[in-house]
């Protein structure tokens, strides 16, 4: 039982260390916007720290209709690699779009570590300054 609540402690401190260095990164880079890849029943921390360094703030999360649209079934496209490639490249075209229609000055992306590196990639491609974070 002591490993369990040791470990609860760590991940909460962990998750206080994150909240403090991305408000650091927000301040100190004059951050507008937080696009946050995030779960779609309930706020994440990128809401947290928008509503509380008031900064705009997006969801970049593909909603479950416009997936259906695309195609995408949920949860089934997870379910083999070759659907989850597929579904990913759909979703981190919609996560750019999304920021992109924003133009923001300095943007703040917090997604999921599967979409950094393609997130990060669209961005240096149309030589826009977007800070990507998982």
């Amino acid at each position: 039982m002591f490993g369990y609540s040791a470990g609860i402690a760590d991940e909460r401190e962990q998750k206080v260390k994150l909240a403090n260095t991305l408000r650091e990164i927000v301040i100190k880079n004059r951050v507008e916007l937080i696009a946050e890849e995030g779960r779609l029943e309930r706020p994440c921390l990128g809401y947290i720290l928008a509503k509380e360094l008031k900064v705009g703030r997006i969801d970049i999360t593909m909603p479950v209709e416009e997936r259906k649209k695309q195609g995408i079934k949920t949860p089934e496209y997870d379910f083999q690699e070759s659907t989850r490639k597929v579904a990913y490249a759909i979703f981190e075209q919609y996560m750019f779009d999304q920021v992109k229609a924003h133009d923001a000055g300095v943007t703040l992306i917090m997604c999921g570590r599967r979409h950094f590196r393609a997130l990060n990639d669209y961005s240096r491609l149309l030589e826009m300054k977007y800070a990507c974070t998982t």
